[in-house]
């Protein structure tokens, strides 16, 4: 309860743009009004931060290396993070759409390069069986 009021305050107090967008956004896309809803502080961000600052806090989250169950918890927040501002941007008129793709193509090499890539370059030096259950757990939960 506490959280939807921040949310609304916050979208009161946004950029037109930003405020248009967002509505048009939670009113036609069953995906993004669900981000929001699950996390009201989600659209805060998006309201105080702006997409840039979103996204780019989402693509620096993506670089660090950590426990496999926590990168994923961290990619599955910062790839919504991501989306929402994106979605946001693009339908407000802010990004242009190389910008858009950029900012995902960014995600996408952070996310390999910081939780990926370290993982599967340590089984390099073990067996072949070892090496194929790295790439299992990486792309475990993958097309469900």
């Amino acid at each position: 309860m506490e959280d939807d009021l921040a949310a609304r305050e916050a979208l009161s107090a946004a950029p037109d743009a930003i405020a248009a967008a967002i509505v048009h956004a939670l009113h036609w896309s069953p995906f993004l009004r669900a981000l929001a809803t699950r996390e009201p502080e989600r659209l805060v961000r998006c309201c105080t931060l702006g997409p840039d600052a979103m996204a780019a806090a989402a693509i620096e989250a993506a670089r660090p290396d950590t426990s496999m169950a926590a990168t994923m918890r961290i990619l599955r927040q910062t790839r919504q993070d991501l989306a929402f501002a994106c979605a946001i941007a693009d339908i407000a008129g802010l990004w242009p759409l190389e910008r858009v793709c950029g900012a995902l193509s960014d995600y996408a090499d952070a996310a390999i390069e910081g939780h990926f890539r370290p993982r599967c370059r340590t089984s390099a030096t073990v067996p072949i069986r070892q090496a194929s259950s790295c790439w299992r757990s990486a792309n475990s939960g993958r097309g469900r």
